[in-house]
Parts: C-alpha cells; sequence; structure tokens
C-alpha cells in the first residue's frame, strides 16, 4: 500500500494535481506506518509468547521422558551433555519460532503479494523477477538440508564440551589438589578444537546463503530498470510505476535477508529437531508394568534363581540369588567392593531387570506379584532409598524436605524433626524451615544433609526402605544420631541396609554377605559372629572396631543432637 501511494504522490507531482490531494497522500502514508509498526509489535510479542510456551512445554515432556530411562541412558551421558541437550537444542527450536516462526509466515505472504503486484503493473518484469526469487527459495532451502548435518554436529561437539566442563568444576579440589590442571586443560583445549572444526564445516554452506540472496536482488534490480526504461520509451510506462515496480523488488530484500540473517537458526532449528526426535525415540529397557498390588504395610521380598549382568559379554555381576526378607525384618548386606551388594537395590526399584529369575513382592498374607508386572510409580512409592550422595536443592528446607510437596503442612515437619530428635535444630535455623539451603547442602554437615535424606523418605511412609552406604562419610559423634534416625525410620517397615562397614549388622535381623555376585553366608548376626569359622567372625577379627555394640541411648544422642 505504501509504494503505491507514493506512486500517486509522484504522478501527482508529474500531473500538477492540487496541494490538498498530496497532503491527503501525504497523512494516509503516515497512518499506514503507524499500523504496519504496531502490527510488528504485536506480531513480536506474540510469536516470542508462543515460542517459549511451546518450547517449555517441549523441555518438560523431554525432560519427563528422560528421567524414566533405565540406568544404561543415565550412565551414558554426564549431566553437563544432558543440560546442553536438554536446553540448549530446544533454545535454538525456541529462536526459531520467536524469530522466524512467524516472520516466516509474514514474509512468504510478502513475497507472494509482491510478485503478484509486480505481474500485475508490468506481466513481463513480474514473470522475470517471479523465476528469479522463487529459484532463490528453492536452493536457499537446499542449502539448509545440506548444512543440517553439520550443525547437528556443532551441537554435539557443544554438549560433549559442556558435559566435560561440568564433570571437571564438580571434581575442582580434587584436580587442583593432585596436579592435574594441565591435563584438564588439554582435554578442554582438543574439544574445543574438535568444535572448532565442527563449525569451520558449516562455514561454506553459510557463506553461500549470504552469496546467493545478494546475486538475486541484484539481478532483479537490473531487470527492473533495464526493462523499466524499455518499457518507459516504447510502451509509455510511467515514471511512478517505474518507482513502485523499484521499490517492491526493494521488498523482496526483506524475506530473502530475513531468511538470510537467520539462516544459521534455521539451520540449527533442523539440526536441534533431529537431535530432540532422537532423544525422544530411546526408549527405555525397563518396561512399565499395570498392576498396582502394594499397599501400606511392610513387604515380603523373593529372589528367585536371579541372575544379572550388564551386557551379554560381561560376566556375571549376581548370580543364583535364592533369598527371602520377610516383613518388618532388616537384613544388613555386606560385602566387598563389586560384589553386587548396590546391584540389588538397583533391582528393587527396577533401574535395572534381572537378565534372568524373578523379583518378587507381596505385603504380608498377599500373594507375590513380579515386580516386572507391578507400576513404576507405585513400585516406587512404596519404596524409598537413601544413599550416601544426598541430592540437595538450593531451595528452602521446607522444600527439600517435602520434595516440592505443598500438600505437606509445617505441623507436619515440624512433628517429624521433633520426633527424630532435631527439634533443637530446626529453632536454631535463621528462618525455621524457611532457611534457603545451598546447592548440594552448602551449608550443612554431612550428617545434617543424610538426616534430610531419612526425613524425606519419612514422609512418603514407604512399605520398604534400602540404606546404601547411608552413612559412610559420617563422623562417630554424628552417626549416634543418624542410628537413631535409622531405627525410627526403619520401624515397622522392612529394611535392607547395604554398607562396607559391619556396624551396620548391630541392628540386623539377619546379615547377608555376597562375594563375586553370590551369597557365600547367611543368618543372624549373633549365630555368625559366634561361629569362629563363618566369614563374618572372619570380618569381625580384621575390624576390630565393627563388635555388636549397641546403639546410643537416649540421653547420649539427646547430648549428640545438642
Amino acid at each position: 500500500m505504501s509504494p503505491q501511494i507514493i506512486g500517486q504522490f509522484l504522478e501527482g507531482i508529474e500531473t500538477k494535481q492540487s496541494l490538498e490531494m498530496l497532503w491527503r497522500l501525504a497523512f494516509l502514508f503516515v497512518v499506514i506506518a503507524f499500523v504496519e509498526q504496531g502490527l510488528a509489535i504485536v506480531t513480536t510479542y506474540v510469536s516470542e509468547d508462543v515460542a517459549w510456551k511451546a518450547t517449555n512445554q517441549l523441555r518438560k515432556e523431554v525432560a519427563a521422558h528422560c528421567l524414566k530411562l533405565d540406568l544404561s541412558f543415565h550412565q551414558k551421558y554426564s549431566p553437563g551433555t544432558m543440560v546442553e541437550r536438554l536446553d540448549g537444542d530446544i533454545t535454538a527450536l525456541s529462536n526459531f519460532f520467536s524469530q522466524l516462526a512467524f516472520s516466516l509466515f509474514t514474509n512468504l505472504l510478502l513475497l507472494g503479494g509482491v510478485l503478484v503486484l509486480l505481474t500485475v503493473i508490468d506481466w513481463r518484469i513480474g514473470l522475470i523477477v517471479t523465476a528469479i526469487a522463487v529459484g532463490t527459495l528453492i536452493v536457499l532451502d537446499t542449502i539448509r538440508k545440506r548444512a543440517e548435518p553439520h550443525w547437528q554436529a556443532v551441537l554435539q561437539a557443544n554438549a560433549e564440551l559442556y558435559g566435560y566442563l561440568e564433570e571437571r568444576f564438580k571434581g575442582t579440589e580434587e584436580i587442583r589438589s593432585n596436579g592435574a590442571t594441565d591435563y584438564v586443560l588439554r582435554g578442554l583445549y582438543r574439544l574445543q578444537q574438535a568444535r572448532m572444526q565442527k563449525e569451520f564445516g558449516a562455514l561454506p554452506w553459510l557463506v553461500a546463503n549470504l552469496t546467493l540472496p545478494t546475486a538475486a536482488l541484484t539481478l532483479a534490480t537490473v531487470t527492473v530498470f533495464v526493462f523499466g526504461d524499455y518499457l518507459h520509451q516504447r510502451a509509455g510506462l510511467s515514471v511512478g510505476n517505474i518507482y513502485v515496480l523499484y521499490y517492491y523488488v526493494g521488498l523482496l530484500g526483506g524475506p530473502l535477508w530475513q531468511v538470510v540473517n537467520q539462516i544459521e537458526s534455521i539451520q540449527l532449528a533442523g539440526a536441534s529437531i533431529g537431535r530432540i526426535q532422537e532423544l525422544r525415540n530411546i526408549e527405555s529397557k525397563i518396561k512399565d508394568g499395570t498392576k498396582t498390588p502394594l499397599t501400606q504395610g511392610p513387604l515380603r521380598i523373593s529372589f528367585q534363581d536371579l541372575v544379572f549382568r550388564y551386557d551379554e559379554d560381561e560376566g556375571n555381576v549376581l548370580s543364583d540369588i535364592n533369598l527371602t526378607i520377610y516383613p518388618c525384618e532388616v537384613v544388613s548386606v555386606l560385602g566387598r567392593t563389586g560384589s553386587g551388594k548396590s546391584t540389588l537395590s538397583r533391582l528393587l526399584i527396577r533401574q535395572i531387570d534381572a537378565t534372568s529369575g524373578i523379583v518378587s513382592l507381596a505385603n504380608d498374607g498377599a500373594p507375590p506379584t513380579d515386580i516386572r508386572e507391578i507400576s513404576l510409580d507405585h513400585l516406587r512409592h512404596r519404596i524409598g532409598v537413601v544413599t550416601q550422595e544426598v541430592q540437595l536443592f538450593r531451595a528452602t528446607l521446607r522444600d527439600n524436605l517435602t520434595f516440592f510437596n505443598p500438600s505437606i503442612t509445617d505441623q507436619q515437619l515440624q512433628a517429624t524433626l521433633t520426633e527424630f530428635g532435631l527439634g533443637d535444630w530446626l529453632n536454631r535455623l535463621p528462618a525455621g524451615l524457611d532457611t534457603i539451603i545451598g546447592a548440594g547442602g552448602q551449608g550443612l554437615s554431612d550428617g545434617e544433609a543424610q538426616l534430610i535424606a531419612f526425613l524425606r523418605v519419612f514422609q512418603r511412609n514407604p512399605s520398604l526402605v534400602i540404606l546404601d552406604e547411608a552413612s559412610s562419610r559420617l563422623d562417630p559423634i554424628t552417626e549416634g544420631l543418624i542410628s537413631q534416625a535409622v531405627a525410627r525410620l526403619l520401624q515397622g517397615r522392612t529394611g535392607i541396609v547395604i554398607a562396607h562397614r559391619l556396624k551396620t549388622i548391630k541392628q540386623a535381623d539377619k546379615v547377608i554377605i555376597l562375594e563375586k555376585g553370590r551369597i557365600v553366608e547367611q543368618g543372624s548376626p549373633s549365630q555368625l559372629a559366634n561361629d569362629p569359622n563363618s566369614r563374618l567372625a572372619e570380618y569381625l577379627k580384621i575390624d576390630e572396631n565393627a563388635s555388636l555394640y549397641p546403639y546410643p541411648n537416649n540421653h547420649e544422642a539427646s547430648v549428640i543432637a545438642q
């Protein structure tokens, strides 16, 4: 509309139209300009809003999908790599939506409209310019398709770089203390060099994108001037129409350069879509069950002829495991590193599935159910796990205790803390339950972090509690308080306590000793300890501090808590 008004304005001057008509055309031009700017603002806002809403939902869906994948997936990809894949790849897609989704549509619409108007003014010039524009778009699309694999390689190089950085930042203290700084920097240089090489591979396609539209616009402009002059002299084409033709050819540069200026975003978007789809196509080896047979109350656990290995080409991690753990029974699993202790807990929460054999669960008096037939959400709701590595978030103490579950009231939390002997500790905190806990438990001792983990599990009221090396880093004084927390947590529940240290047997009803993935000994702690030929007795002789002494009494624990 604007160039037509300018064309009429020029023709009005050429034909000496009235000043009033020229003022009207000028006023109409200003109004249209304001309307165009307003529409541009609205379009930008709507496109950004749509882009963030769509991609945030996609982040949520992809993250939820990855969290449901089995252990082998999470062992393959480091947290830094996953952050880049979940955020970096999807951000590239977000840029596409916000910067191009609407503008691409409007620019294609503008391009089509311009070509139609050019054809209306003069069909010969219109057809030539249309052929140039369509041919340019076809070549640009071909370049985009050829460039996408190169940008996928760039994204993968980014993910590897960020995964490397995440792991090294996490071990900064050990790297410095062991003089490995130069080694880490060499690794960083190697990954940066690999990333640079991948970007160099994509660079020629970017250069091609920049060159092609310039050539196309130059050719279209030359066409207008050459044919315009010819038609002006031979067919009476007016100066105003020649200006309109030139102006519209200039408008063609807008859509073309919009694509060119964002061509990297377009290519990254295409690459990210492929990588996101690749991630979403990964299927978990753990198939979800459908049954929900477990209720509140302690569980009975049965391992029947169980065998497990991580890879067909490797040896068994567990072999011929036949074991029954009865409701409310506390079993301590001992063994050297690599004996298969933690693998048992992973089998019970189905991070992995048995290679052969059956693991079944049941409440007291109910028929057993194969663990593979039970819904994963249902299963993991009835089983609580506390490990040595406690994951705390930068959030309030309340949120760290409840895992962001708003249905748990402050009164419930305060009652639980008091029950665990932590009422005085809570009162000493600067803001009580609103105290901010640093990421990774910053500001808390190992013992306090471990107690928060116990309290998390206690809030869920599970039927089975698994403690996997849950007190291995604690000093003896703090361990006294932890001991009481463990006793309270296991009360009325089935318990499996996995540890290297022999102190864990002091409250167990049964001791299981694993060696090379097999049960080599089981029985009550006192029975095995009093048998001079048992492995437990042998272990106790080696570790003089592992005698079966009782937990501190309540008075001692209260002194420790203070």
